[in-house]
């Protein structure tokens, strides 16, 4: 479901940001209850490398929003190698 909503290319994604906001603060709840945090973080991983290569991230601040929820549930190190990805995005659109 959060792919959906950060995924350009999704009906789900054609939401205003703060409806889009809310949705991805109940996606962060709903993590808080997962049994198997690593599963999700290995596929979340991987949808995030296909929407920042095929670029189809909705915005930068939803991804970011997404992040912090996973970042208060389960800690920095958890989602630093997602928010690295993030980081080199940004980067690597700044040299461009």
């Amino acid at each position: 479901h959060a792919n959906c909503l950060l995924d350009s290319s999704f009906r789900e994604s054609r939401i205003d940001e703060g409806s889009r906001f809310e949705a991805l603060d109940r996606v962060g709840f709903l993590f808080s209850y997962l049994a198997d945090k690593d599963l999700f973080q290995k596929y979340y991983s991987k949808l995030l490398s296909h929407r920042i290569i095929q670029l189809v991230s909705v915005s930068d601040e939803a991804e970011e929003r997404m992040l912090d929820n996973m970042r208060r549930t389960s800690g920095y190190e958890y989602t630093s190698k997602l928010q690295r990805m993030l980081v080199d995005k940004s980067l690597s659109r700044d040299l461009q």
